[in-house]
């Protein structure tokens, strides 16, 4: 790993890997970090690669991933291409001697994961998934509020994320060859909270509906950590309330939506008012409740702000930043060991026939 001189001082160097949305946010986002900067970025259209990197300010332009892994200015890679890609791509980038941020899934199987882990400790490279939720000021809150005792013993996790889009076999989030389906596109986010709060599950259960292509278009998971149940719901086929709740013996916890880029936390201490923070659905009265639980001063009910600017993935960008500085293979925040338990979950269900089709 070498750092590069930048106007701050010595910083991180980064390359994209891909130029759609997310690629995007996080190069957005990378302007919001002091220690990394954007050096290059690859595409397989060198027109769109040039203008990404214009864009963004980025000092080459890349339309091979063999030329970008050539270019020895880049310390870390992210990887931002489709879901199918992630395995092949972040195993040449690793075998190239440089360290490597995959956008969530982090492969497609457990197996996967575990030979990319393992070449990662090989190569002496840094490899994480990038769950940015994980990284959030808002859940870094509710994971210590969680570990200081002040909800008490959790006995409860509740969860719901659905995103609605028009159903087409082209799309990549119907498409199966490219890794599509609401678990891998949005079920991993609660999943991976889950673990993040409680560890490996000691169960899995759920069940799962079909898109026409195959994909699952929504799921249930039922995780059991001890006494602890987790409920939990994703779907790309409607629209959710998009909150995470961790309710104790004395208090809830509830990340706001969406809440996998939350900048509030309410903190609900019982009272005929609590429930109104938990309310779900996306129903006109549900959608109220939640909005003045989230707004209105009332008694039981802890509003917390964590505001930041941008679409919020400056923290893992910084996180990924200072582990590879230190020379580390993984992140204690987002073990790869976790990346690899949230597969064979994802895995466990779908495993399972679907109950129908969704038409």
């Amino acid at each position: 790993m070498t750092k590069k001189q930048s106007g701050s001082g010595s910083s991180i160097s980064w390359a994209i890997v891909g130029t759609g949305t997310i690629a995007k946010h996080f190069a957005a986002d990378l302007t919001f970090s002091k220690q990394s900067v954007l050096s290059a970025v690859c595409s397989r259209s060198a027109d769109k690669a040039s203008a990404f990197a214009s864009r963004y300010g980025a000092a080459a332009s890349y339309a091979s991933l063999p030329s970008l892994l050539a270019d020895e200015n880049v310390d870390i890679v992210y990887i931002a291409s489709p879901n199918d890609t992630h395995h092949s791509t972040a195993h040449a980038v690793l075998d190239a001697g440089k360290a490597v941020l995959v956008e969530k899934p982090l492969v497609l199987t457990a197996a996967d994961a575990e030979q990319l882990s393992a070449l990662s400790k090989q190569r002496g490279r840094f490899l994480m998934e990038a769950m940015w939720t994980r990284f959030l000021p808002a859940v870094s809150f509710v994971k210590d509020t969680v570990a200081s005792g002040a909800i008490g013993k959790v006995i409860r996790i509740e969860s719901d994320l659905a995103f609605h889009h028009a159903y087409s076999p082209e799309s990549r989030f119907f498409d199966k060859t490219l890794g599509g389906g609401a678990l891998f596109d949005l079920g991993i986010y609660p999943i991976s909270l889950a673990i993040a709060l409680m560890g490996k599950p000691d169960a899995v259960d759920g069940s799962w509906i079909a898109a026409p292509s195959g994909v699952d278009s929504s799921a249930t998971i039922r995780l059991a950590f001890g006494t602890v149940e987790a409920e939990m719901s994703c779907a790309i086929n409607r629209t959710g309330s998009n909150l995470f709740a961790v309710a104790g013996t004395t208090g809830t916890l509830v990340l706001q939506a969406p809440f996998i880029g939350a900048q509030s936390v309410l903190h609900l201490t019982g009272g005929p008012f609590a429930q109104m923070g938990l309310a779900r659905g996306s129903s006109i009265f549900a959608r109220a409740a939640r909005y003045v639980a989230r707004n209105a001063p009332l008694p039981g009910i802890t509003h917390r702000r964590f505001d930041f600017p941008g679409y919020g993935l400056q923290f893992e960008i910084d996180a990924a930043a200072d582990a590879v500085a230190r020379s580390l293979t993984e992140h204690p925040v987002a073990p790869l060991s976790d990346s690899i338990e949230a597969l064979r979950i994802i895995e466990t269900l779908l495993g399972k026939p679907p109950g129908n089709v969704d038409r």
